[in-house]
C-alpha cells in the first residue's frame, strides 16, 4: 500500500491537487445554485485528446530516438569488439593483446 501512495505523491504534485480541489469546489457551488451552461461534449474532447495525442505522439518520437541511438552503440562495440578479435591473428602483438584489449573495452 505503501508503495502505490509513495508513487501517486511522485505523480501528483501539490499543485494539481490545488487546481483539482478548486474545480471540484467550483462544479459543485455551479450545481448547489443551479447554473448550467449546454455545451457540447465535442469541445471537452477536443480539448482532452489533442493535447493527450501530441503527447503520446512525442514519447513515441523519443523512444524512437533512444533505440537509434543504442543501435548505433551497440553497432559501434560490435565493429570494436570485432576489429580487436580480428587482429589477433597479426605478427608482432604482444602476448596480452588480448587482455588488455578486453580489459579496455570492459572499462
Amino acid at each position: 500500500l505503501f508503495f502505490y501512495v509513495d508513487t501517486v505523491l511522485q505523480i501528483v504534485r501539490l499543485q494539481d491537487l490545488i487546481f483539482s480541489t478548486c474545480i471540484v469546489l467550483l462544479s459543485w457551488a455551479c450545481w448547489g445554485y443551479g447554473f448550467h451552461l449546454a455545451i457540447s461534449p465535442v469541445v471537452l474532447l477536443n480539448v482532452i485528446l489533442f493535447p493527450l495525442s501530441f503527447a503520446v505522439n512525442a514519447a513515441y518520437h523519443r523512444r524512437e530516438a533512444a533505440l537509434s541511438h543504442f543501435a548505433n552503440f551497440k553497432a559501434h562495440a560490435l565493429n570494436i569488439y570485432l576489429q580487436h578479435r580480428s587482429w589477433q591473428f597479426e605478427e608482432q602483438l604482444p602476448a596480452d593483446f588480448l587482455e588488455c584489449s578486453r580489459n579496455c573495452i570492459a572499462m
